[in-house]
């Protein structure tokens, strides 16, 4: 487990001395999560404090990789999903699948043209869009969780699958049905099932 999904997963329970007051103390203390741009916030209240990952903003101003949003809380994802992705999320996908571009559009049933001439002048994905590449995110994080090494997760995700009705992981990725089920299909898996 990362330094970030320690932080990330932290409950501590704090007792605060002293307080006299029937509302509780709030403070928030944005730090840097050490080797990392990710930005925690902590707060701290009377009885609890809960470590949460505030905003996902690489250092710059820039937008976050593919990968650093899957690790954010569903809030953040919401927020830049709808303020529209970086259309180069599509590349850093494709670089991590080892898919060509062409493929990884088809699965996801996005337009070529469209996205192609997104990445070329580097406009933001529409929310669909973005979702759909989001989804394929998450389901590459949760495949190398499960198998434990990234060439293993990619292949699998590439690989028809008998109990996904002999489709390719990937290509249900268009919908939200289709993510659940791979979803489903790797916890599974990652509980001894075989799938």
């Amino acid at each position: 487990m990362t330094k970030l999904d320690n932080a990330m997963h932290s409950i501590a329970k704090i007792d605060a001395p002293g307080s006299s007051s029937k509302k509780p103390r709030r403070m928030a203390i944005a730090r840097k999560v050490k080797k990392t741009d990710v930005f925690v916030t902590t707060f701290v209240s009377k009885k609890t404090a809960t470590i949460d990952l505030h905003k996902a903003l690489p250092t710059g101003g820039q937008n976050p990789s593919i990968f650093t949003l899957v690790r954010c809380n569903l809030w953040d994802q919401t927020v830049f999903v709808r303020q529209g992705l970086s259309s180069k999320t599509v590349v850093e996908m494709c670089d991590a699948l080892a898919m060509p571009r062409a493929s990884f559009l088809d699965y996801l049933q996005l337009p070529r043209s469209t996205i192609e001439a997104r990445i070329k002048n580097n406009t933001p994905l529409t929310p669909t869009e973005g979702d759909a590449v989001l989804r394929s995110a998450k389901a590459l994080v949760r495949a190398q969780e499960v198998f434990e090494d990234s060439h293993a997760a990619s292949s699998w995700l590439k690989r028809e699958i008998r109990s996904l009705g002999g489709v390719t992981p990937v290509s249900l990725m268009d919908t939200d049905s289709g993510f659940e089920l791979v979803m489903h299909t790797l916890g599974r898996i990652e509980h001894g099932v075989v799938a």
